[in-house]
């Protein structure tokens, strides 16, 4: 469960020249925390070209990792843990072209999701610290796999996965969409993608070298 995980306090990661902050948030915080981190992440998709639509409120079983340079947003991303209670996004989506929903039994299982990062040297840097925040994490939770969609014509996070260890799903080939959910005036198709406990293991975007994390 979520409150078993580790524990990442907001922190300054030392830089003579770039004072990132790592932060994080959970359902144990004020929901008004997050809001802008919501609005920053829908901007990023805005300007890619994605249009907005209706989306399943997740903030129970979410843990949001962000990063901000000078108090400015530069990546954010989340985890939403798979439990009895819950669907997570590979499973709220629907199959292309039949409509129909994958289903897990399996709950050691989480979903990474919502990458969001500005097009510029600092946002990489963001993305990647956030990254290793998020593998960390992962970890610590003892995840069989983590999931993820991409989309391939967004060609930049499409490589981004492939290049830290993600691999197309072999038990979930359909590619799933979310009505509504366009990119360029087009439905955008998705596809599943893992990322198993030795990717992880192998650090994805390097060592985090943040604060130690500490189990609760």
């Amino acid at each position: 469960m979520l409150e078993n995980a580790l524990e990442i306090t907001p922190e300054k990661l030392k830089s003579k020249v770039s004072p990132f902050e790592l932060h994080t948030w959970d359902n144990s915080q004020d929901k008004k925390i997050i809001k802008p981190v919501k609005e920053f992440s829908k901007q990023i998709y805005k300007e890619a070209g994605y249009s907005e639509y209706e989306t399943v409120d997740l903030d129970n079983w979410s843990k949001w990792f962000y990063v901000t340079y000078d108090g400015y947003h530069q990546a954010a991303m989340r985890v939403v843990e798979k439990t009895e209670e819950n669907r997570i996004p590979l499973e709220i989506a629907q199959r292309s072209p039949s409509g129909e929903h994958y289903n897990l039994n399996n709950t050691n299982v989480g979903d990474w999701n919502s990458v969001s990062f500005r097009q510029t040297i600092l946002g990489a840097q963001a993305f990647k610290i956030a990254g290793k925040a998020v593998a960390e994490y992962c970890l610590n939770l003892n995840f069989n796999l983590v999931y993820g969609l991409i989309n391939p014509r967004w060609k930049g996070l499409h490589r981004v996965y492939l290049d830290n260890g993600a691999v197309p799903s072999n038990e979930f080939t359909d590619s799933v969409y979310f009505p509504g959910c366009k990119l360029s005036g087009e439905l955008a198709l998705f596809q599943i993608i893992e990322i198993g406990k030795n990717t992880l293991q192998r650090r994805p975007f390097g060592e985090f070298r943040g604060k130690k994390l500490l189990h609760k």
